[in-house]
């Protein structure tokens, strides 16, 4: 995968979030400071699941249980902060990198 911009992977981790949670709005209404918890994104445990493990295949990233549990994940501006974390590798290591 070519390198993305900031404001390229910004606007591909909300259109998968907007596919995946079934959200009627575009990415542009899906603001980094709305709660995810919020009546408009309405995530539960489940839908983070579903939508980790697209942003996974999407990336191509692994994304650790336990930066999970440490990104203080609250509004849609942390979501794609752990993702951009991911995906440019802050700290979260990409399949190719693990070792067996």
């Amino acid at each position: 995968m070519d390198r993305l911009s900031d404001s390229e992977l910004t606007v591909k981790i909300k259109d998968a979030i907007i596919r995946v949670l079934d959200l009627d709005l575009d990415h542009e209404r899906l603001t980094d400071d709305i709660s995810l918890y919020s009546s408009v994104v309405r995530m539960d445990s489940l839908t983070l699941l579903q939508l980790l493990v697209t942003l996974e295949r999407e990336f191509n990233v692994e994304i650790d249980d336990e930066d999970v549990m440490n990104a203080n994940l609250d509004n849609v501006g942390s979501l794609i902060a752990m993702i951009r974390q991911a995906v440019t590798g802050g700290g979260v290591a990409s399949e190719s990198g693990r070792t067996a």
